[in-house]
């Protein structure tokens, strides 16, 4: 499959631009799949090129291959290792429609460069709930919250905390990508404790991010 151009804002919100490591601020090809990070989110497209020998790193925005004092192609780091090390033992079903639904509370606690905000995945009774907290809502105690009532077999109570903004350019980037899709489209949440971190996936992508900081429940 080629990317569809309904990858691009997830593809470029996953790459950072202000990433001190020049070379987390490019996409790379290995292994027929293409990849993204910032080492706290990871993309993975699977079989982008059917050529498992083709690996070629790029800029995003210029399309140009990434290389250090003239060396073309440096080494990129290895992070398929990152969707496979650990043994999920809790998922369950993410729809089109609950990203919609959860989009707004993400945008309306979207950082700044003074404000950073957080979201949080709440494991609790076989139910999911997703809160946004900035540090205003935090004082006023009013935090918002969607729950999806998604029956996560045999989960621990736990919760995960993690940057609002890189999981608002995930489902915004997503959802850019299933309106590009004739039939309806599903992830699968998986995540192994409350310590690792946690994927979105379906026949198509992965795509990872790292807790910030977790708690128990």
């Amino acid at each position: 499959m080629a990317v569809d151009k309904g990858f691009n804002k997830l593809i470029l919100g996953t790459v950072y631009k202000l990433e001190k490591r020049p070379v987390l601020r490019n996409i790379h090809f290995e292994k027929g799949n293409l990849y993204a990070t910032d080492a706290h989110q990871a993309l993975k497209i699977k079989n982008v090129t059917k050529d498992n020998n083709f690996e070629l790193t790029l800029n995003p925005y210029t399309m140009i291959p990434y290389s250090i004092e003239g060396t073309p192609n440096p080494r990129y780091p290895e992070i398929d290792s990152l969707f496979t090390k650990n043994k999920f033992k809790y998922s369950t079903e993410i729809t089109v429609d609950d990203l919609k639904e959860v989009l707004p509370l993400l945008k309306k606690n979207k950082g700044t460069k003074k404000k950073f905000t957080t979201v949080e995945l709440i494991f609790h009774d076989d139910k999911l709930t997703i809160n946004t907290i900035s540090l205003e809502d935090l004082k006023k105690n009013n935090v918002g919250s969607l729950v999806l009532d998604k029956n996560i077999l045999n989960t621990d109570n736990f919760k995960i905390t993690m940057s609002n903004d890189v999981f608002l350019n995930f489902v915004d980037g997503y959802l850019a990508y299933a309106k590009t899709q004739k039939e309806p489209l599903s992830l699968k949440l998986k995540l192994a404790n409350a310590t690792t971190p946690i994927i979105f996936e379906n026949e198509i992508i992965e795509f990872l991010i790292a807790p910030v900081r977790v708690g128990e429940e």
